[in-house]
């Protein structure tokens, strides 16, 4: 018989420090757990990596850990001696059976120092979702970090997918900056439409192609779907995202063409073999439209 490791047990819960990068303890579940433990004798030890202040970092079982303090229980833990404790893609193999959420990958690589300048992405990519959240309310994070990392202008316009995988530290967002500018524009559509528009994956792709261009107005896209608003709810039902951007980019050129193109430039595309290709060159900045992978 060999002994494979040491379980011990204590209530000095202030000997334990929540790994900043693994995944953010959930109230909710810990709750759950409580209601759990409660009633059960055994509970299956959390896995811990002693640091250089003799502190016990939580590799593996924050939730049993919170649960258990919350009832004032001893914590049973053991010490692991791997070496892919400290790093995100180690701790989504070892939590492989437990779901990461968008949010935990990207706060996991935000606090880890081990590499600043993966540290510094994720950060920029933190700030991206916060603030299209705060401007826009609840979206498709994938679909941001897609549209963060860049798009294309001289491809399409069908369904694309980071081309830095953001599960594997290798985001990059593109411009953090003109990110922003081209959010806000979709932000102040919002504020200036007759109820608010259903922004699905498609819609939101839509809408941050058409106000990429500089010279798309949300004002008057607004305008206009307030007085043909039975013909945009065409679209805010649709899912399809080349019928999507496509159908956008008629209702803002139709719209131009009915009430007359004043200081307004319509927006000039040709179809591609798998997209859109968008032909105006007054591009904000360092966004460009990127093709699908």
């Amino acid at each position: 018989m060999k002994v494979l490791a040491t379980i011990y047990a204590t209530k000095d819960y202030e000997n334990f420090k929540i790994n900043d990068i693994n995944r953010t303890v959930s109230q909710p579940r810990v709750e759950r757990m409580v209601k759990t433990l409660n009633n059960e004798k055994f509970v299956p030890p959390i896995e811990v990596k002693k640091d250089r202040d003799g502190k016990y970092i939580i590799v593996d079982g924050q939730h049993r850990f919170s649960a258990l303090r919350q009832l004032g229980r001893s914590i049973p833990f053991y010490e692991t001696y791997s070496d892919d404790w400290d790093s995100t893609q180690g701790l989504r193999i070892r939590n492989s059976g437990k779901n990461w959420q968008t949010w935990d990958t990207v706060n996991s690589f935000a606090n880890n120092n081990k590499d600043p300048q993966i540290q510094s992405n994720y950060h920029q990519l933190q700030e991206i979702l916060k603030y299209t959240t705060s401007e826009l309310g609840q979206v498709s994070l994938v679909t941001v970090i897609d549209l963060a990392s860049g798009i294309n202008k001289d491809l399409d316009q069908s369904i694309v997918k980071a081309q830095h995988d953001f599960r594997e530290g290798l985001f990059k967002v593109k411009d953090i900056d003109d990110f922003k500018e081209v959010i806000h524009k979709i932000s102040i559509l919002q504020h200036h439409v007759n109820g608010s528009i259903r922004i699905n994956s498609a819609m939101l792709r839509a809408l941050f192609t058409l106000f990429s261009i500089k010279d798309a107005s949300p004002e008057y896209l607004a305008k206009s779907i307030n007085k043909s608003r039975s013909s945009f709810q065409i679209l805010e039902v649709q899912t399809n995202n080349k019928n999507v951007v496509k159908g956008l980019l008629d209702f803002y050129n139709a719209q131009i063409t009915l009430v007359g193109q004043g200081n307004l430039v319509r927006i000039s595309y040709k179809e591609g073999i798998n997209g859109l290709i968008i032909q105006n060159r007054s591009f904000i900045n360092d966004l460009y439209l990127k093709s699908e992978r």
